[in-house]
């Protein structure tokens, strides 16, 4: 999760909070427990903190962004990019 945190700038604090509130799923591994994560989480940790950042943070409580996640296919990322650029 270090590491992740290094690549994206986001605390592991924050994004354990993200995961524990909904906005993540991370697979654990069987037998040590730690979190599998891959470029998917990595663009979905992004996004969720765009919006976290942007202008319109009053527009987008926790329950929104989690609709915008649901929503979103973290691979395409045209949508991301509008996403990015829109909010």
């Amino acid at each position: 999760m270090n590491e992740i945190s290094k690549e994206t700038g986001i605390p592991t604090t924050t994004i354990r909070y993200w995961e524990k509130v909904g906005l993540l799923t991370i697979p654990r591994d069987n037998e040590n427990k730690y979190r599998i994560l891959n470029q998917n989480h990595i663009r979905q940790i992004r996004v969720i903190h765009a919006l976290k950042s942007s202008s319109y943070v009053y527009t987008y409580s926790l329950n929104g962004i989690k609709e915008i996640i649901r929503e979103l296919n973290v691979g395409d990322i045209d949508k991301i990019r509008k996403i990015s650029t829109d909010y």
